[in-house]
């Protein structure tokens, strides 16, 4: 008898919160790679024979380094099981880590674990205002830790320079790759070379600030097992390995009719707050969510939340978190936490089409009270934001976005038809 071929996935890309794995699976779909997201932990034993590349969304970017470290290996164990080709480790592209943050343990565990000498530290999202150059990573132009990142509620950006974030963290050196050292395949090799007798494990930070560069970089360090970095690098990866430049998706875009759409802001970031101001002048219905509400009485609230919505099923509404929620000890998890509450509520009993979340803490919390493990990526709304179609609930569709993704008139023109 005839046995059936293995299946390989060209990418199996770790992301270390839900948002980052949307972002990451819609960039490897715009390379032409059809793209399955997964939530960890999960049980996916057969994937589906036209699957490409398969992203594992963690929920790792803010907990301690050990158990990211653990969540991260066990997923690219999964990968590797799976066949995958290359692997890569997807992070914020503010590379938003405090000294004790994981990126940089994460990192040394991939290569301990792989056996991989060096890698790539490659966090440009240029889509996004996100570039590196001389190792120095810069938020539209503004050096990380000047521009409005300094004050993250929870990684707080204290330096812009990638070399020093890692030095914090990581027990292997970094070294600057300049543009023209991409360039030069020969130039780069002796480098490398050099690099490694002297270093056990190391890694290498290319200039990434003009739209080429991503290109070439694919191209100069295509051989490595393991990459790491935001999501940008991987559209060039994926359209390396594809041979195409079109975009790809498990599913086509799907018309449904005109239902409840619901958005859930949990994100207090600059962006966001203007995302919500513009919503609410423009005329749109939104309820806001006090820190009276998530700790006085919150199934009451929830209650009350749901039956309002109930009123006009079919008009858009936003759902955000109240200023006074920032910064405020134990207030964001409780925020969290109403918020996938509210969400499942009104999912459960209420005609709900598209369901969008803002935030990564609180898309996170959202998606693990739905209990949707699997999503196949539609098309994307804006850079990094795909629409999600949960495999348990393929009618529903559902957008995450990171707090600072998206322009000003994200939230009016999502929802346009």
């Amino acid at each position: 008898m005839k046995e059936s071929p293995v299946h390989e996935l060209r990418i199996g890309c770790i992301a270390d919160d839900f948002t980052g794995g949307g972002d990451a699976a819609s960039f490897l779909a715009g390379g032409g790679l059809k793209t399955l997201l997964l939530i960890w932990p999960f049980s996916c034993e057969h994937l589906p024979e036209d699957c490409d590349a398969v992203v594992i969304a963690l929920k790792s970017r803010s907990v301690p380094a050990d158990q990211a470290v653990a969540d991260s290996l066990a997923a690219i164990n999964w990968l590797q099981a799976h066949h995958a080709r290359k692997l890569y480790f997807k992070y914020c592209s503010t590379f938003d880590s405090t000294p004790r943050g994981n990126i940089g343990p994460v990192s040394d565990a991939l290569l301990e674990t792989l056996e991989q000498p060096y890698t790539v530290l490659c966090p440009s999202l240029l889509s996004n205002g996100r570039a590196v150059r001389d190792g120095v990573l810069y938020v539209n132009g503004i050096p990380l830790a000047q521009s409005p990142m300094r004050s993250h509620p929870l990684n707080p950006m204290w330096d812009s320079d990638i070399r020093v974030l890692m030095q914090a963290q990581s027990r292997y050196p970094c070294f600057v790759v300049p543009e023209a050292l991409c360039r030069d395949p020969a130039a780069l090799a002796g480098r490398i070379h050099a690099l490694q007798q002297k270093h056990r494990h190391f890694y290498l930070i290319p200039d990434y600030f003009e739209p080429t560069h991503g290109a070439e970089i694919a191209r100069a360090f295509a051989p490595l097992p393991l990459w790491t970095g935001g999501s940008e690098l991987l559209l060039h990866f994926a359209r390396q390995v594809s041979g195409r430049a079109a975009d790809a998706s498990l599913v086509p875009p799907m018309p449904a009719p005109r239902l409840g759409r619901v958005m859930l802001a949990g994100s207090c970031s600059v962006m966001s707050r203007l995302q919500i101001r513009n919503w609410i002048e423009a005329g749109g219905r939104a309820e806001e969510i006090g820190p009276e509400m998530v700790f006085e009485s919150a199934p009451a609230h929830l209650a009350l939340l749901r039956d309002r919505y109930l009123q006009a099923p079919q008009q858009d509404i936003l759902y955000y978190a109240s200023p006074r929620t920032s910064g405020r000890e134990g207030l964001a998890q409780a925020f969290e936490a109403f918020s996938a509450a509210l969400a499942a509520e009104l999912v459960r009993c209420a005609p709900v089409e598209r369901l969008l979340v803002a935030g990564g803490e609180t898309s996170g919390a959202v998606i693990r009270k739905l209990g949707y493990r699997a999503f196949r990526i539609g098309e994307s709304l804006s850079p990094g934001v795909p629409v999600l179609y949960p495999a348990e609930n393929p009618r529903l569709r559902i957008v995450l976005k990171s707090g600072n993704f998206g322009g000003p008139d994200f939230f009016l023109t999502t929802l346009k038809e």
